[in-house]
């Protein structure tokens, strides 16, 4: 607890020399909307720079603004622009259309609420899942729907795509990855794929499968990936364990003050 609040301290003086730098927004706007703080969110809303105009999480927070302040033109406006920037959040879907079953709006917001249910489904689905070696075709190919009842058609063609590329018969319930013979694909052939591939690149020994999987979950949240959604791709059953990632994110942001800020080293 002294550590995290020492963080958070560390973090509060980071931003106040860098007020509109998005990881950091996006990890106090998370706080405040946990705890409701409308008048907050609002600040730190005025905060976001030009730049982070196409960022889907902070749009999203623009509509649980509005829609805070019951301005449902304005947030129904936001989460349209989060929905498109980021189609596959089910979270934007849900909120969405509970804006617009205050306006009236009643066969979309149902239509809306369907595809949020759809997309809450199979996250819970995909969660409970040991690992992603059990992720089946079926699952991938409802994931495919999915994606196209979002709009998101890249997704839904690149899924649909592998699964006519594929050259075995993928029956239900077996695995979605398959080795040359036809059987599950074996981890060790990914790591010895991944070493032979570091060797040609003279890449360090650190970069491994795991590696790659850490990087993407880290330039996810860097990236303004939400926590839950990133929780839902890595396959955590616990939010806590995605949680490592943001006080790795947070510990990068502080190193680079240290290092960078010229008064950094004597206020911390």
């Amino acid at each position: 607890d002294e550590q995290r609040s020492e963080r958070t301290k560390l973090m509060n003086q980071y931003l106040k020399q860098y007020p509109s730098n998005p990881p950091l927004l996006r990890h106090f706007l998370a706080l405040a909307v946990e705890q409701s703080d409308i008048a907050e969110v609002g600040r730190l809303l005025k905060q976001v720079a030009p730049e982070s105009s196409e960022d889907s999480v902070f749009w999203r927070y623009r509509g649980w603004y509005y829609a805070a302040v019951e301005d449902f033109e304005q947030a129904e406006v936001a989460y349209r622009k989060a929905g498109m920037l980021f189609r596959l959040d089910w979270h934007v879907w849900h909120e969405l259309a509970a804006v617009l079953r205050r306006k009236g709006e009643l066969d979309e917001a149902e239509y809306l609420e369907r595809v949020a249910l759809e997309g809450k489904t199979l996250r819970k689905e995909l969660m409970q899942l040991p690992d992603v070696s059990k992720l089946t075709p079926e699952i991938l190919e409802r994931i495919g729907n999915y994606a196209e009842h979002c709009g998101d058609n890249l997704v839904a063609e690149a899924v649909r795509e592998y699964l006519d590329l594929c050259p075995y018969d993928l029956p239900g319930g077996g695995p979605l990855f398959l080795g040359v013979r036809g059987k599950r694909l074996n981890q060790r052939i990914v790591r010895a794929q991944m070493q032979k591939l570091r060797l040609a690149l003279n890449l360090p020994k650190s970069a491994t499968p795991h590696a790659l999987r850490h990087s993407f979950a880290t330039h996810l949240l860097s990236g303004g990936g939400d926590l839950r959604t990133i929780q839902e791709l890595l396959g955590h059953a616990s939010l806590s364990t995605t949680q490592r990632y943001t006080e790795v994110d947070s510990e990068h942001l502080l190193d680079v003050y240290r290092k960078a800020h010229p008064q950094a080293r004597s206020k911390i």
